[in-house]
């Protein structure tokens, strides 16, 4: 309705048109794209709709409606501006831009929407090919270097921020409530809360078990399988026979991002040693391993709190003002994605496109190196496959738990297969000398894994089942397969 009436509006000026016509064609673009991840292509609605007429528009192929949805992504990148504070429409406001739609962020949605189109899942529903779609990863691989090369060369309010900062991107802390993302997070979600003190709110959901306040309530505990994503300082996969890793020290010389987002047994979890359990107790039959209100996996997450946020020091109250706020799109992310969608593209790890200098194995490692891991092993550069492996292993350490892995799973055509659909504990019983300030040191006995669920996902599960008030409307709205 904005687009079709705009030219109704004669008290603004052309660049406060432009502004407006390019933050609605972002939403229009976005809102499709966040529909079509889950259920497939659907009619893009582009024009104002007749309440009183039949709604008898067909579904679109994928590649159909990401073709509409990019159009609006690159209309509107064309249109807005990369920093707002830099235009001379809104001074008022100045400093207070960071959530206003701009250059960026729909350059970072049109690169995403064509990497999924260019997806095994999207590209099989459109052409019947399981297999990447080189002509929409080219198409991914050309928007995110364009991306980037603003990014590289320090022509956005974008970059990188640095690993000991690396909390400040998920929460902020006796900072008067400040929205958490420093200079990395480029699209942030809804905040439902200034302080998310309720035990409804996103805070609680993450604080390491059992240490809620009253002690129950929501608790996530990592499966032992996904934390095993997390591999060696080194670089290399636990899998690896060069990686130096083994049963009897298993938290030993891991991706320091293994440190910074898992707890695992023997973790210090609270500064307040009058605490009866300081250090957390994960082993088998471990004080913090009941099933009912701790830790059914042997770990906890740690990754969106701060230290204090736990029972005893209380730290996640209104006075420290602890604020939790994920993304739906960082830095970090778009890198990883120009490094898949520029492989896919090319056909191998060192290819590059002509806007950006980076290839993609210099994407992953610059997200590796800013963690403080070694990079991407030479044995997994020799082809597409095993590079591929590293970067889907990459993606699932580096943006753990930030609400990507079940899309990313669902296009890579991998969501039903046993190693992702089983899910498992890690059993184990101390052994030797406890070093409580040093539990990554720390030798056990009996270590092994054990399903504790399995989802029984089929291919039906690539896509989500459509409302059948919906597909009954008319016989061009067709449901899923398999619903």
């Amino acid at each position: 309705m904005g687009l079709e009436n705009l030219e109704l509006l004669t008290d603004a000026t052309l660049e406060q048109k432009k502004a407006i016509e390019g933050q609605l064609l972002f939403f229009r673009g976005w809102y499709h794209f966040m529909l079509m991840q889950y259920f497939g292509g659907l009619p893009y609605i582009d024009e104002v709709m007749n309440a009183s007429g039949q709604l008898t528009r067909p579904r679109l192929s994928y590649h159909e409606c990401a073709d509409k949805a990019a159009a609006d992504f690159r209309r509107a990148a064309d249109l807005l501006p990369i920093d707002w504070d830099k235009t001379s429409i809104s001074v008022i406001t100045n400093g207070n831009n960071q959530r206003r739609i701009n250059k960026v962020m729909a350059l970072a949605y049109l690169g995403k929407n064509y990497l999924w189109a260019a997806s095994p899942l999207m590209n099989y529903e459109s052409t019947g090919s399981r297999e990447y779609n080189r002509e929409y990863a080219q198409k991914a691989a050309d928007t995110f270097g364009e991306l980037l090369d603003l990014v590289e060369r320090g022509a956005t309010q974008y970059e990188l921020v640095s690993y000991d900062k690396i909390g400040e991107v998920f929460y902020s802390y006796g900072q008067n409530g400040r929205m958490p993302g420093l200079t990395e997070v480029i699209f942030r979600g809804p905040e439902w809360d200034p302080w998310q003190n309720t035990r409804y709110g996103l805070a609680l959901q993450y604080v390491p078990t059992p240490y809620h306040p009253d002690g129950g309530g929501n608790n996530l505990s990592p499966c032992a399988n996904y934390v095993n994503n997390y591999g060696m300082a080194n670089g290399l996969p636990l899998d690896d026979p060069q990686s130096g890793w083994d049963k009897t020290h298993p938290w030993k010389d891991r991706d320091p991002r293994f440190y910074n987002d898992i707890v695992f047994d023997g973790c210090l979890i609270t500064d307040n040693y009058q605490n009866p359990l300081p250090n957390i107790e994960l082993f088998t039959s471990g004080a913090s391993r009941d099933i009912n209100t701790a830790s059914r996996t042997g770990y906890a997450l740690k990754k969106f709190l701060h230290p204090t946020c736990n029972r005893y020091d209380d730290g996640w109250g209104y006075s420290p003002q602890f604020t939790i706020g994920l993304s739906y799109l960082r830095l970090a992310d778009v890198y990883l994605m120009y490094a898949e969608a520029v492989a896919q593209a090319t056909g191998t790890p060192s290819g590059k496109v002509s806007a950006c200098q980076l290839s993609a194995l210099d994407a992953v490692n610059k997200i590796r190196e800013r963690a403080g891991v070694e990079g991407v092993n030479a044995k997994f550069t020799g082809n597409l496959d095993s590079f591929m492996s590293e970067l889907r292993r990459e993606r699932a350490v580096e943006l753990s738990y930030e609400g990507h892995r079940f899309n990313d799973l669902r296009r890579w055509m991998l969501i039903d297969k046993p190693e992702y659909a089983d899910k498992t504990s890690v059993e184990f019983t101390r052994s030797g000398d406890f070093d409580p300030a040093h539990p990554e040191n720390n030798a056990v006995s009996g270590y092994h894994e054990e399903v504790i669920v399995t989802r029984s996902y089929t291919e039906k599960h690539y896509w989500m089942p459509l409302k059948k008030s919906d597909c009954n409307m008319s016989a061009e709205f067709k449901q899923n397969p398999g619903w």
